[in-house]
């Protein structure tokens, strides 16, 4: 609490500074206190803060992992079709070789058939 009347003498004034400073004093006692009240009253945001950013970290990772999941099952399936156009690729080797053969034999067959009668079949 500070005078509002100025000192007149030394050890008036050095006494206003005491107040003055003693004053200052309890301001800042007051004023951490307030802050440690504070901060005990709000330490609860703290693990607040600490369990939001597990969940973030959480979900983060469950993300790079199911983009991960996802970029395999991709390569499983792109290796499926690849495997299943190889595949298709052999069936239609094999269909044209199986065609062949047919053409072959009814060849074959006319030929057979014209050597018992007497001529060729074309």
């Amino acid at each position: 609490m500070t005078d509002i009347n100025p000192p007149t003498s030394l050890a008036e004034e050095i006494k206003h500074l005491c107040q003055a400073l003693l004053h200052s004093t309890d301001v800042q006692k007051n004023i951490a206190r307030e802050i440690e009240q504070l901060w005990q009253e709000n330490s609860h945001l703290t693990d607040v803060q600490k369990d939001i950013a597990q969940e973030i970290e959480q979900l983060l990772s469950q993300h790079l992992y199911s983009a991960d999941v996802i970029e395999r099952l991709a390569q499983e399936i792109e290796q499926l079709l690849y495997q299943h156009l190889h595949s298709t690729d052999v069936i239609e080797h094999l269909a044209q070789e199986i065609e062949q053969l047919l053409h072959h034999r009814s060849v074959w067959e006319r030929e057979r058939r014209g050597r018992s009668v007497g001529f060729l079949a074309w």
